[in-house]
């Protein structure tokens, strides 16, 4: 399991378009809920964020986290 803390995502969708990429399951956590980060319906509360935790899960969470870690965190 790998965790990543984001200040502020940019760009709409474009955290759910880098993550659905990966089989990792990814959850982002905002404000203390859990929200599915390749999901759609969490965009809205993912995008609103200043502040989020992202949870990597899966066969290929190195990739993601490095990948997510370059766009995001850099």
């Amino acid at each position: 399991m790998k965790r990543i803390h984001i200040k502020k995502v940019s760009g709409d969708n474009s955290l759910i378009t880098v993550v659905s990429k990966f089989e990792s399951a990814v959850t982002a956590i905002v404000d203390g809920k859990e929200y599915n980060a390749k999901s759609i319906m969490s965009s809205v509360a993912i995008n609103a964020a200043d502040n989020l935790e992202l949870v990597i899960s899966g066969p290929d969470e190195k990739q993601a986290a490095e990948t997510i870690n370059n766009l995001f965190c850099s």
